[in-house]
Protein backbone atom coordinates (compact mmCIF):
# COMPACT_ATOMS: atom_id res chain seq x y z
CA UNK A 1 0.00 0.00 0.00
CA UNK A 2 1.43 3.06 -1.12
CA UNK A 3 1.84 5.97 2.01
CA UNK A 4 0.58 9.26 1.62
CA UNK A 5 2.30 11.83 2.92
CA UNK A 6 1.37 14.46 5.40
CA UNK A 7 3.13 17.91 5.87
CA UNK A 8 4.85 18.22 8.95
CA UNK A 9 2.67 21.67 9.94
CA UNK A 10 -0.64 19.22 9.53
CA UNK A 11 0.61 16.60 11.55
CA UNK A 12 1.56 19.39 14.16
CA UNK A 13 -1.72 20.90 14.22
CA UNK A 14 -3.53 17.23 14.18
CA UNK A 15 -1.77 16.07 17.09
CA UNK A 16 -2.95 19.37 19.13
CA UNK A 17 -6.34 18.82 18.13
CA UNK A 18 -5.78 15.11 19.53
CA UNK A 19 -4.44 16.65 22.61
CA UNK A 20 -7.18 19.35 23.01
CA UNK A 21 -9.59 16.21 22.21
CA UNK A 22 -8.09 13.94 25.41
CA UNK A 23 -8.51 16.74 28.05
CA UNK A 24 -11.87 16.69 27.40
CA UNK A 25 -11.86 13.12 28.64
CA UNK A 26 -9.61 13.86 31.50
CA UNK A 27 -6.11 13.40 29.51
CA UNK A 28 -4.27 10.97 27.64
CA UNK A 29 -3.83 8.45 30.65
CA UNK A 30 -8.04 8.01 30.92
CA UNK A 31 -8.41 7.47 27.67
CA UNK A 32 -6.50 5.26 27.01
CA UNK A 33 -7.99 3.17 30.71
CA UNK A 34 -11.45 3.84 28.62
CA UNK A 35 -10.30 2.14 25.69
CA UNK A 36 -6.89 0.17 25.32
CA UNK A 37 -5.27 1.80 23.18
CA UNK A 38 -2.11 1.67 24.94
CA UNK A 39 -0.06 4.91 26.47
CA UNK A 40 3.45 4.86 24.07
CA UNK A 41 0.58 4.81 20.92
CA UNK A 42 -0.66 7.53 22.02
CA UNK A 43 2.07 9.82 23.30
CA UNK A 44 3.56 8.83 19.32
CA UNK A 45 0.35 10.62 18.21
CA UNK A 46 0.22 13.59 20.39
CA UNK A 47 4.07 13.61 19.41
CA UNK A 48 3.72 14.21 15.79
CA UNK A 49 3.35 10.52 14.26
CA UNK A 50 -0.02 10.28 11.75
CA UNK A 51 -2.76 8.95 13.28
CA UNK A 52 -4.82 5.85 11.47
CA UNK A 53 -8.35 6.29 10.74
CA UNK A 54 -9.41 3.24 13.27
CA UNK A 55 -7.52 5.79 16.18
CA UNK A 56 -9.58 9.05 14.80
CA UNK A 57 -13.22 7.48 14.92
CA UNK A 58 -12.31 5.77 18.98
CA UNK A 59 -10.71 9.43 19.97
CA UNK A 60 -13.83 10.99 18.25
CA UNK A 61 -16.18 8.62 19.53
CA UNK A 62 -14.74 8.88 23.48
CA UNK A 63 -13.87 12.82 23.29
CA UNK A 64 -17.04 13.51 21.56
CA UNK A 65 -15.68 15.16 19.03
CA UNK A 66 -16.00 15.44 15.53
CA UNK A 67 -13.37 13.11 12.87
CA UNK A 68 -13.79 16.14 10.58
CA UNK A 69 -12.58 18.43 13.33
CA UNK A 70 -9.78 16.12 14.54
CA UNK A 71 -8.26 15.15 11.38
CA UNK A 72 -8.62 18.65 9.62
CA UNK A 73 -9.55 21.24 11.64
CA UNK A 74 -12.14 23.25 9.61
CA UNK A 75 -15.10 21.15 10.02
CA UNK A 76 -17.17 23.80 8.12
CA UNK A 77 -15.46 23.68 5.62
CA UNK A 78 -16.68 20.19 4.14
CA UNK A 79 -20.27 20.38 3.77
CA UNK A 80 -19.85 23.68 2.02
CA UNK A 81 -18.31 22.06 -0.50
CA UNK A 82 -20.63 21.19 -3.39
CA UNK A 83 -20.77 17.55 -4.18
CA UNK A 84 -20.37 16.32 -7.52
CA UNK A 85 -21.43 12.71 -7.79
CA UNK A 86 -19.20 11.67 -10.49
CA UNK A 87 -16.09 12.48 -8.70
CA UNK A 88 -13.39 10.06 -8.64
CA UNK A 89 -12.09 9.46 -5.11
CA UNK A 90 -8.74 8.16 -4.81
CA UNK A 91 -7.79 4.66 -3.18
CA UNK A 92 -6.55 6.10 -0.43
CA UNK A 93 -9.63 8.40 0.38
CA UNK A 94 -11.50 5.29 0.18
CA UNK A 95 -9.62 2.70 2.03
CA UNK A 96 -9.62 5.13 4.89
CA UNK A 97 -13.64 5.67 4.73
CA UNK A 98 -14.30 2.38 4.22
CA UNK A 99 -12.08 1.35 7.48
CA UNK A 100 -14.55 3.33 9.02
CA UNK A 101 -17.82 2.51 7.45
CA UNK A 102 -16.63 -1.02 8.98
CA UNK A 103 -16.33 -0.02 12.42
CA UNK A 104 -19.44 2.17 12.17
CA UNK A 105 -21.29 -1.34 11.60
CA UNK A 106 -19.46 -3.48 13.95
CA UNK A 107 -19.42 -1.41 16.84
CA UNK A 108 -22.99 -0.49 16.86
CA UNK A 109 -24.64 -3.10 14.77
CA UNK A 110 -26.04 -0.70 12.09
CA UNK A 111 -25.45 -0.88 8.77
CA UNK A 112 -25.27 2.82 7.84
CA UNK A 113 -25.42 1.60 4.19
CA UNK A 114 -23.20 2.36 0.86
CA UNK A 115 -24.46 5.09 -0.09
CA UNK A 116 -23.09 6.75 3.31
CA UNK A 117 -19.63 5.02 2.04
CA UNK A 118 -19.74 6.81 -1.48
CA UNK A 119 -21.47 10.11 0.18
CA UNK A 120 -18.97 10.42 2.76
CA UNK A 121 -16.11 9.45 0.41
CA UNK A 122 -17.12 11.56 -2.43
CA UNK A 123 -17.73 14.88 0.34
CA UNK A 124 -13.92 13.92 1.74
CA UNK A 125 -12.42 13.81 -2.21
CA UNK A 126 -14.11 17.14 -2.76
CA UNK A 127 -12.67 18.29 0.47
CA UNK A 128 -8.93 17.38 -0.56
CA UNK A 129 -9.60 18.78 -3.74
CA UNK A 130 -10.79 22.04 -2.16
CA UNK A 131 -7.87 22.22 0.20
CA UNK A 132 -4.90 21.43 -2.76
CA UNK A 133 -6.63 24.16 -5.08
CA UNK A 134 -6.61 26.94 -1.75
CA UNK A 135 -3.10 26.13 -1.29
CA UNK A 136 -2.07 25.90 -4.94
CA UNK A 137 -3.68 29.48 -4.91
CA UNK A 138 -2.15 30.43 -1.58
CA UNK A 139 1.44 29.78 -3.26
CA UNK A 140 0.93 31.64 -6.15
Amino acid sequence: MKKTYVLPEELEARSKRLHEALKKVGGAAKFCALTGVSQMTISNYVHGRDIPATILVKVAEVCKVSIAWLAAGEPGEVSAIPLDNSIRVRPSILAAISESYGLINEKYGVDVGIDWLHETAARTEAYVRHREARDAEEKK
